[in-house]
């Protein structure tokens, strides 16, 4: 019997397997991958299909602050863009005088009685549609201040023809936290903070808005340099990074752990997977020997990451 007619005939009995069209992915980033659990950090809930895989991996630990999926993906690219001068580039309607922009990013917040509870960046949809409407309806308030609004696809940018004087928290430091109680430094910070007010107010007494304030953070001058830098692809779950987005070209994954199971259930599993949260990052490497005592996640020797990104793409 011809061999392609004997493999036909083992592959319709379930004998063998079809030969496999997925792809092999390097490695993946789940940017709230890990969770406080009795006093240490273990994989989210949502990766459960891949527990044991990750605890029979070698982890390599480092302390690092908290990072949106941009600014996991510029690190991952090891692009030295800013997440504002990343944004900016993928639109064509930044302003000719600007001098600097912010994100502007929307948040859901709860107010309880001596702060303000701010939900999860991925606990909410948010598209294009709603960017162009918040833009629309908020901008009259921020040309008083000599800022407008653009939209970059769902994300959008406030660009300045000054430049503002003060340090904002990064979002991630506030999503799934609180806002800050503080006032930030730089000369110009209460007048930031008085803006982002007007902003809560005016999004308050609009009854179509689906969300309580916008945080404006990550602020860069303008013209930014490295705007040229030729971006990779990449798969992903994060509307932020849809101008990037190429399932068939990226040989990486930046996800939150929900969508970990769509980006990852028609491909290989991937050799390096980064999980963060909790102010820490944990790169699991799946190729290397088991080693007693390794699916125990505790916290171990602390590296930078660049160290961690020297691993990665030796």
């Amino acid at each position: 019997m011809p061999v392609n007619r004997l493999f036909a005939r083992f592959w319709i009995r379930g004998n063998i397997s079809p030969p496999s069209t997925s792809k092999s992915l390097r490695f993946v980033i789940v940017v709230d991958g890990l969770l406080p659990s009795e006093g240490r950090l273990v994989p989210h809930p949502e990766l459960h299909p891949w527990h044991k895989r990750m605890n029979r991996a070698g982890k390599l630990w480092a302390n690092c602050a908290s990072k949106t999926a941009v600014e996991w993906y510029l690190w991952a690219t090891k692009s030295a863009c800013s997440p504002a001068a990343f944004l900016a580039s993928r639109t064509a309607k930044i302003p000719a005088d600007t001098k600097q922009c912010w994100i502007a990013s929307p948040y859901h917040a709860v107010v309880a009685r001596d702060h303000v509870d701010v939900a999860p960046e991925s606990s909410f949809d948010w598209d294009e549609q709603q960017a162009l409407r918040l833009a629309a309806l908020l901008n009259p308030l921020l040309e008083e201040c000599d800022m407008i609004l653009i939209p970059a696809g769902p994300m959008l940018l406030a660009c300045c023809n000054k430049a503002w004087d003060v340090d904002v928290p990064g979002f991630a430091a506030i999503s799934g936290g609180r806002l800050p109680d503080r006032q930030p430094p730089g000369k110009d910070a209460g007048d930031m903070m008085r803006l982002l007010s007007e902003i809560q107010m005016a999004l308050a007494q609009d009854t179509k808005s689906s969300v309580s304030g916008l945080w404006f953070w990550g602020a860069t001058g303008w013209p930014a340099n490295h705007v040229t830098d030729s971006f990779p692809a990449v798969m992903t779950d994060e509307s932020a990074l849809s101008s990037v987005t190429n399932s068939e070209l990226a040989s990486f994954v930046v996800t939150s752990a929900a969508g970990a199971g769509d980006m990852l259930k028609a491909n290989k599993p991937p050799r390096f997977w980064m999980l963060a949260g909790g102010g820490q990052c944990v790169l699991l490497d799946c190729r290397a020997l088991p080693r007693l005592g390794r699916n125990v996640w505790k916290f171990g020797q602390s590296l930078s990451l660049d160290k961690i990104q020297e691993r990665v793409f030796v």
